[in-house]
């Protein structure tokens, strides 16, 4: 065994990142340098050849099944199949037999006289494809008495996909003179319909015509210009198929399944949606299956179980063909093919005898059920391998599950070389010599490998368990099976519930909608966080000695331990114990949500408030029922508006009309459209959390007024953030103005807070406790509280925590310096990302989205930052945000130390070198994504955007600033707004004075301004700001005379 070991090495590809690219030789190093005969060859290669190919340094000899050998004797294990190509594994004996057979025959013909073969080869994939599905076939069908498909044969899928635009674009010019009366098939002069549209991440080939489609512009750049007319979308992106699919669109070449990123499945709500799309445009669909087609799925193609309205009229193909023997193929419908006639295409060794008879007896042994159900037992054996490497790799566990997924049936060629190299050089195993192969023979080879493994391990695998589901479980897996660490023996276990015959599969439905979030890889996994009160920022994992930093978290001031807050929450719960006790209208309506409601309408210099259990019940409840109740009304919906505000709209039954983010004109287009007298809403957000950009909320307002209509305002991501008093980014825009009016209830007339009709907020963000609220004028809030069933028909927030969050609401009135320091740390983080070239989306607030760009690196990355450097970010992937702009979105608080800024800033810059992350730099060569790297003035460079808080409001000016914490320093409380905060609960509480009360969460400074509004004069009274105290801080006695000035 170890003789043997010592002389099998893996040929695979580079990383896993760069599925089917270029392979090299990965395995046991060796010092043993190339004999005189290979550095012959090498030298020979390196002279008379075109160095377009980075080859290893040795040289291939033979092959047989799965393995190869070099020309010094070496034996490697294939594991890329020539590129996804030898089906049937190297000098196959009947591939060897036919071709010697018909060489001997019928070599080459021209293409102008018959042969059998072609048409053998031609009638087989139509039959197949009849029988199996595809091209608009349903499997099963019969066309009795016409192939309905037609089959043009080339040398290399690139030639293919060639054919299948040029068939395209000639169609397209037929369709386009059909639609002009007077105009022949021949008469296209002035014809505008030649565009095609690819989509990203797409690999087509490398000639001039296949290259235009291959949107990668490593590829492309040497090479421009390119084709004209060519569009390139995202797939997924249903809504970009009408500007990407035009009247002027031909042609649209897609992969079902990409393979040059990584595996990217296009999901059936979208191809249907393309299919319909080209449909109604006139367009011509092409699916490239080189890389995914013939049996490669399972299938003869990736589309042939999809429902018929998801078919393409074009299927191109080559790879695993003919194993080997150059070969391409068009597969094409009767109605596109017609247009098709003598002279019109051509090639000289297209479908030569030999490779159509070589073509024909692979197909026939690939159909083979017998083959395929070996196949499909191969690939059930490999995804269940795969499925069990999450236990074991907690931090890229759950990647490799999605991938084991996603996996192609019965080709061990496209796992990636890292993962069995992995598996390989840990368990000290390599495939034995002389292995039977009667199927796929990589699929054979890495089954064996994987047994193999499974023998070598057995007897470390029983101590390795609870490790194992301790990973699992930190890595929050709470459905892994062996997310559990009791030694304890179960008593039982659960098993799927029963399914009828004749009745609907529910589990199986459940799994299915499962797997498409794995396939798009919009599956979430929840990471076990558990914030430490003690030592915010600090949390533990499952584990509760493992301890990380959270930086992305929503508690954006760290208010959810505020010892005045818990100080109040205590008192409240002794009072009013831990329920609520019922709905608002049966007994769960008491003095402690009045007064909050009472306080947040306050905060918003609005009439009334109306608390609900979170603002996104707020946000649904609202405006379903202002929609369903005004006669006619319609919604101008921001398209980065977030999910509650969607879907309170649909809720509505009410119309939708969406508007380009915060694009005025776009808006202003459409409002004109609309009688001033019908009732329109507008709904949009001031601070969008994925991007971090701040809405036009005044121009909005005058759009508002000039065409009749409502402004709804969601503030969630503002309150407490923003604003002297922290009620916003409306508030924010007239900051001396609200400044100066204090604590008053009343409107500041003419301000923008003052113009928006409906606020929404959050108390479970930048409060630190749970809930929503929606404030407007008092008919508005009752017909909300009269008829909304989100706020009727539940059961009312419990008095603690409603107390909790109305003590932290008057203690960020009272106090700017939370604000004002967390501001302060996130230009800071911004400039020094800035600095390291690490891509941040520009933005004027609070947010840090730092573009990644793919979702596999972005959930890559912020598994390393966990697991490697204790940091926890999450990542943003899609639905949430578009795919191609997935990011890591930070959080920075003002209680984050200078070292743990220091630490994130690292570790991060460290994790884009190591997984090859794009940089500023090189999204400005790529053309820039999100505003990273965008053309701005002609320039291509970062979007240059404002902060909304300037140096004054900062306090940076007159040095009024609260230093950045770092550690090992206490936090500050301001004694001020403590002093504010107690006063407010005199009456349901009981007046207190002296130390807090709240089991002091950690070592505090307290703090106060130096500059005190006493009866709204000001006074030069001096105290010291900073005053180090034990674990309880002395505050002064209270006193309503008292309060905070910024």
């Amino acid at each position: 065994m170890a003789a043997n070991r010592a002389s099998v090495r893996l040929l695979g590809r580079t990383t896993a990142s760069r599925a089917l690219s270029a392979p090299t030789v990965r395995g046991l190093s060796t010092a043993t340098p190339p004999s005189p005969k290979t550095q012959e060859v090498i030298s020979r290669s390196s002279t008379y050849l075109l160095p377009v190919y980075a080859r290893p340094n040795f040289v291939l000899s033979h092959g047989k099944g799965s393995y190869v050998w070099d020309t010094d004797g070496k034996k490697y294990l294939d594991f890329t199949a020539g590129i996804a190509v030898n089906a049937l594994g190297h000098a196959d004996e009947g591939v060897v037999n036919v071709l010697s057979e018909q060489a001997g025959k019928l070599l080459h013909t021209s293409n102008v006289y018959h042969h059998e073969w072609a048409g053998n080869l031609a009638e087989l994939l139509v039959n197949l494809t009849q029988s199996e599905g595809g091209l608009g076939f349903a499997p099963g069908t019969s066309q009795a008495g016409s192939s309905g498909a037609k089959v043009f044969f080339a040398n290399s899928g690139t030639e293919a996909n060639e054919g299948a635009l040029k068939i395209a674009r000639k169609v397209g010019k037929e369709r386009w003179a059909a639609q002009r009366e007077g105009r022949s098939a021949d008469d296209v002069a002035g014809c505008d319909k030649i565009g095609i549209a690819c989509f990203e991440n797409s690999f087509h080939g490398r000639s001039m015509g296949a290259l235009s489609v291959t949107s990668n512009p490593k590829y492309q750049r040497p090479f421009e210009p390119l084709l004209p007319g060519v569009s390139v979308g995202k797939v997924n992106d249903i809504e970009g198929l009408k500007v990407l699919v035009t009247e002027q669109t031909c042609a649209v070449i897609i992969e079902p399944i990409q393979g040059e990123g990584g595996i990217n499945e296009a999901n059936v709500d979208f191809l249907r949606a393309l299919r319909k799309r080209c449909d109604e445009v006139g367009a011509v669909l092409i699916f490239d299956e080189i890389q995914c087609g013939i049996y490669r799925t399972g299938s003869l193609w990736a589309h042939s179980k999809l429902p018929v309205d998801c078919h393409p009229d074009i299927v191109t193909m080559a790879k695993p063909l003919a194993n080997g023997y150059p070969i391409g193929a068009v597969l094409l419908r009767d109605s596109v093919a017609a247009t098709m006639t003598a002279g019109t295409h051509g090639t000289t060794f297209g479908g030569s005898p030999i490779a159509c008879a070589i073509g024909h007896h692979v197909l026939s042994r690939l159909s083979n059920r017998e083959f395929i159900g070996r196949l499909e037992t191969t690939s059930s054996y490999l995804d269940q391998r795969l499925g069990e490497l999450p236990k074991k790799y907690p931090v890229m566990g759950p990647a490799l599950d999605v991938r084991s997924k996603q996996i192609v049936a019965g080709y061990a060629s496209v796992a990636a070389n890292a993962d069995v190299e992995k598996i390989h050089k840990q368990k000290g195993v390599n495939p034995p010599p002389g292995a039977t192969v009667d199927m796929c023979p990589h699929a054979s080879a890495a089954r064996a490998a994987a047994r193999m493994a499974d023998d070598l391990s057995a007897a470390n695998k029983a101590k390795s368990v609870k490790a194992e589901a301790e990973k699992a479980a930190a890595a929050g897996c709470p459905f892994h099976k062996a997310a559990t660490t009791s030694d304890a023996k179960p008593v039982g276990e659960f098993t799927k519930p029963k399914h009828h015959p004749g009745a609907f599969n529910y589990e199986d439905f459940y799994v299915k909608e499962l797997d498409k979030k794995h396939q798009d890889k919009s599956y979430r996994y929840f990471n076990n966080i558990n914030r430490l009160a003690k030592k915010f920022p600090i949390a533990h994992t499952a584990k509760v000695t493992d301890e990380v930093e959270v930086w992305c978290a929503n508690d954006y001031l760290g208010m959810g331990n505020n010892p005045v807050v818990l100080e109040t929450m205590h008192r409240t719960l002794d009072k009013y114990g831990h329920g609520a006790g019922g709905t608002r209208n049966i007994a769960g309506n008491g003095a402690m949500h009045l007064a909050l409601e009472q306080e947040v309408a306050r905060l918003h210099r609005k009439p009334a408030a109306l608390v609900f259990s979170s603002c996104y019940v707020a946000n649904d409840a609202t405006l379903a029922t202002l929609g369903s109740k005004l006669p006619g009304c319609v919604y101008f919906s921001d398209s980065m508006n977030h999910a509650s505000m969607i879907q309170g709209m649909r809720h509505s039954g009410a119309k939708r009309v969406i508007f380009k983010h915060n694009d005025l004109e776009d808006l202003e287009s459409k409002l004109k459209q609309y009688p001033k007298e019908t009732p329109k809403i507008i709904a949009f957000e001031s601070v969008y959390s994925m991007c971090g950009s701040i809405g036009p909320i005044k121009e909005i307002c005058d759009l508002a007024d000039q065409y009749g209509a409502l402004t709804f305002l969601d503030e969630v991501h503002a309150v407490g953030l923003y604003g002297p008093r922290g009620a916003g980014v409306a508030e924010h825009l007239d900051y001396e103005a609200h400044r100066a009016a204090g604590d008053s209830p009343y409107p500041i007339e003419g301000s923008v807070m003052d113009r928006v009709d409906i606020i929404t907020g959050t108390l479970g963000k930048a409060y630190g406790a749970v809930g929503g609220y929606i404030a407007g004028s008092d008919d508005f809030v009752d017909m909300i509280r009269s008829y909304a069933p989100g706020f009727i028909f539940t059961t009312s927030l419990p008095p603690a925590v409603v107390a909790g969050a109305r003590a932290s609401v008057v203690y960020q009135k009272n106090y700017v310096g939370d604000r004002q320091l967390k501001q302060v740390n996130v230009r800071n983080v911004k400039q020094r990302f800035a600095e390291l070239d690490i891509p941040v989306v520009p933005g004027p607030s609070h947010i840090v989205p730092v573009l990644v760009g793919d979702a596999a690196l972005a959930k890559a990355a912020s598994d390393k930052l966990l697991s490697e450097h204790n940091i926890y970010v999450q990542a943003i992937n899609y639905p949430t945000v578009a795919r191609g702009e997935e990011r890591l979105r930070i959080t920075v608080t003002p209680r984050h130390t200078v070292e743990q800024m220091d630490g994130l800033i690292g570790a991060v810059d460290q994790i884009f070198t190591e997984l090859g992350i794009n940089r500023i730099q090189d999204w400005k060569r790529l053309g820039g994504r999100a505003g990273v790297g965008m053309i701005n003035d002609g320039l291509a460079g970062d979007v240059h955007v404002e902060p909304i808080w300037n140096d004054k409001q900062l306090g940076l000016e007159d040095g009024t600033t609260p230093p950045t914490l770092r550690n090992g320093d206490p936090a500050i409380v301001d004694a001020v707004a403590v002093t504010k905060a107690r006063k407010e609960f005199d009456n349901l509480l009981g007046p207190i004075n002296g130390p807090l009360r709240s089991n002091m969460p950690m070592d505090a400074v307290l703090h106060q301004q130096q500059v005190l509004t006493i009866n709204e004069t000001t006074s030069a009274g001096i105290v010291s700001p900073l005053a180090p105290t034990e674990m309880d801080i002395p505050v002064p006695p209270p006193s309503s005379s008292v309060s905070m000035s910024a």
